[in-house]
């Protein structure tokens, strides 16, 4: 933890990895874990675990780990009612987002940037304007009665589609 001393300053956790030791760092290597928070929760016999946020070097072969860089990726990661990681979202070195696509080519728990995205999907307008009373310019949503995605300009919604 870094704390700073004046009003304009940002507190921060820091967390230092490397594959030597304290004494003797030595350079990380591609798909090293830098840091991992996990949540559990009690299922009235044990604590199992329910998310967790990871934090590697990234794995793209295009990504090079050197002096004064260390491509990174960000995941996050939830664990459905049967106990099974999925549903997880990452943050890729070069900003692109993958979402709940497993990479099979990757270690446990790890996403491929060109996942699918899933909208949020309403039965018709008048369920879509319920739930969302106060809308934004730019939200997007899936409405099943006209198959139709629909986006708000701002002032109304229109068919994308």
């Amino acid at each position: 933890y870094t704390g700073g001393a004046s009003s304009n300053s940002t507190n921060s956790f820091e967390y230092h990895t490397s594959r030597g030791s304290l004494l003797s760092p030595s350079i990380v290597a591609k798909e090293d874990i830098l840091f991992s928070h996990s949540a559990f929760g009690h299922d009235g016999t044990d604590y199992r675990e329910a998310c967790q946020i990871v934090m590697t070097v990234e794995k793209d072969a295009s990504a090079t780990v050197g002096a004064g860089q260390i491509p990174g990726k960000i995941f996050l990661i939830t664990t459905i009612d049967n106990g099974t990681t999925t549903k997880a979202l990452s943050f890729d070195y070069l900003g692109r987002l993958g979402v709940g696509k497993e990479d099979p080519t990757g270690p446990a728990g790890t996403l491929d940037v060109d996942g699918p995205v899933q909208l949020k999907v309403y039965a018709d307008n008048a369920a879509r304007d319920a739930a969302i009373s106060s809308p934004a310019a730019g939200m997007v949503v899936f409405n099943t009665t006209n198959t139709k995605f629909q986006g708000y300009t701002g002032s109304a919604w229109v068919d994308l589609n």
